[in-house]
């Protein structure tokens, strides 16, 4: 192999922790999910606090919220 042929790999390897994380918060939010009927339709609710920081939007604030609630405190 060369390191051009590798690059995908170590790539990956270094994207790991990133993704467990994001495996990990989708866990969570599959957990405590709950299904409700809506006048818009059948709706898949995540409930969580809103948190008082700053984010750059939506996915961040439920970053965010997860981590809060999974105990984390912060988001990577």
């Amino acid at each position: 192999y060369t390191p051009r042929t590798l690059f995908p790999y170590t790539t990956l390897f270094r994207s790991l922790p990133s993704l467990l994380r994001d495996a990990e918060r989708y866990r969570y939010s599959r957990d405590i999910a709950y299904s409700a009927i809506t006048e818009e339709g059948h709706r898949i609710i995540v409930e969580l606090p809103m948190p008082s920081c700053q984010a750059s939007g939506a996915g961040e604030y439920l970053d965010i919220s997860i981590d809060a609630a999974m105990g984390k405190g912060e988001r990577s």
